[in-house]
């Protein structure tokens, strides 16, 4: 029962004023166009987790590594430098991001570095990718912020296994690709 201009209405003995329905329609159509804009950009979140974005200044380098990964099944963006992968993982974090150490204009330990001073990329699995071997330089890429550091030449299996193992990690409930 609810009062309304000084009478009280039932269920059982008068409907509704039309007035009343109309309200509540009102409030749930707003409601819904409020959180609409809501589930489409946390359903768009969802989608790009799956994406994973490759960042390297060799163009035949991330054509092979986009079809490693293609080939297991997971959706990649590439970009030539550090600058334009800040711009697009501000646009839609992917769900991990492969780099290489050297590159022009911003190297990689510098676009790893800034990747996990940003709240929202903070928590994003990095790999380094990268033609510099020995212990110095995989310190360096571990402490500047990447979650794995593979040096080039590299085994496929082992990169998408190393892939498959963070996307895991970064979100259990993922359901991640293997390797035809």
């Amino acid at each position: 029962m609810f009062l309304q201009r000084g009478r009280t209405y039932g269920a059982a003995r008068q409907p509704r004023p039309r007035f009343a329905r109309r309200t509540a329609w009102r409030i749930a159509a707003e409601f819904l166009h409020a959180i609409s804009e809501v589930v489409v950009i946390v359903l768009i979140g969802l989608i790009m987790r799956g994406t994973i974005l490759v960042v390297d200044d060799e163009p035949d380098q991330l054509e092979v590594v986009q079809t490693i990964l293609s080939d297991a099944g997971f959706s990649v963006k590439t970009t030539t430098n550090g600058f334009d992968a800040l711009k697009m993982v501000e646009k839609c974090l992917p769900g991990l991001i492969i780099i290489d150490a050297n590159m022009p204009k911003m190297n990689g330990f510098t676009l790893c570095e800034s990747l996990r001073k940003g709240s929202a990329t903070a928590g994003i699995p990095i790999i380094m990718l990268t033609g510099l071997v020995g212990n110095l330089s995989r310190m360096n890429g571990l402490l500047h912020g990447a979650s794995a550091y593979i040096t080039k030449p590299y085994k496929v299996d082992e990169l998408v296994e190393k892939v498959n193992e963070l996307m895991k990690r970064s979100s259990p409930d993922r359901d991640v690709r293997s390797a035809a």
